[in-house]
This record gives C-alpha cells, sequence and structure tokens, in this order.
C-alpha cells in the first residue's frame, strides 16, 4: 500500500505532488501493485473468448454458406 502524504507536503512541493497524483492515480493500485503489466490487453482479449463455443452460439454467429459445386 502507498503511504498517504500530508497535504501540507503536498503543497510545498509541487513537483513531488505532480508525482505522487501520476503514481497513485494512473500507475499504481491501492496495494501498491500496477495498474499496467506488459500482456494485460491480450490475456483480457483471451479470457473473453470462449475457446469451446457452444453449438446453438455458435450457429447464431455463423451464417451459413452452401458449396459452390464447379464439376
Amino acid at each position: 500500500m502507498f503511504p498517504p502524504v500530508d497535504n501540507s507536503t503536498l503543497k510545498n512541493n509541487p513537483k513531488f505532488s505532480s508525482l505522487y497524483s501520476v503514481l497513485t492515480e494512473g500507475i499504481l493500485n491501492s496495494n501498491g501493485t500496477s495498474k499496467y503489466y506488459p500482456g494485460q490487453k491480450e490475456r483480457i482479449q483471451v479470457t473473453a473468448v470462449s475457446i469451446y463455443p457452444l453449438p446453438n452460439q455458435l450457429l447464431e454467429k455463423v451464417e451459413y454458406v452452401p458449396p459452390r459445386h464447379t464439376y
């Protein structure tokens, strides 16, 4: 967890205040872990897609096109 900083410290040190704000709001979670890690976007996409879709779900998404025979 990132420790809280006294408001007077932030007010007297604007550059530190800016850094602290960026870290606590944009980069770190409240428990101190990173909000971003390499592969996060890909991992979210992979987990969102079902590897084994149910037949009814598949049929709803795929349009049947009969084969064309060219004899």
